[in-house]
């Protein structure tokens, strides 16, 4: 009996919702946004410029014990996504977005890596672990624990680096 005992505390578990896995995709259009922040605890994120779209597309792979659902939600002027974990923290996840270049982007990340790519705006980047490679921005400010760090930008942007 004792065997079993594991056993049922996963099902009993996964039945009631502690366990999610999944693929989730959210459109947003972003008439009055002037600005995206990515809040994440453990997993990629991806960020490239998609032109002047009218609309931010927020793709994840997410899920584990403790994470919850992806929050993806506007306040004011600010797109937000929220891969963040709680409780236990045995989540994590690939987040990819595809914002139109004028929007300022801001990123707070744990462990993971970072690849910004394209976008005409500001970038702020807060990262604990992991690599960071940032691509054709309107200016940067980085802060890194540890990982390597790649920055390309554009002529006239200013970088600010913190490692």
């Amino acid at each position: 009996m004792k065997a079993s005992w594991p056993v049922l505390m996963l099902c009993a578990t996964t039945t009631i919702g502690c366990v999610r896995a999944g693929d989730v995709e959210h459109k947003v259009p972003v008439a009055d946004l002037m600005r995206a922040v990515v809040q994440i605890s453990k997993g990629d994120v991806d960020v490239v410029g998609n032109g002047d779209s009218d609309e931010a597309v927020v793709e994840a792979s997410w899920g584990g014990l403790g994470g919850g659902p992806l929050g993806v939600w506007t306040t004011g002027n600010t797109l937000n996504v929220d891969a963040r974990c709680s409780g236990i923290a045995l989540c994590g996840g690939d987040v990819r977005i595809a914002l139109p270049d004028h929007l300022a982007l801001e990123v707070v990340a744990d462990a993971g890596d970072v690849r910004v790519d394209g976008l005409a705006s500001r970038v702020q980047v807060a990262l604990g672990a992991g690599d960071l490679d940032v691509t054709g921005s309107g200016g940067v400010d980085l802060a890194v624990g540890s990982g390597d760090v790649r920055v390309d930008v554009w002529e006239r942007a200013d970088v600010h680096v913190d490692l």
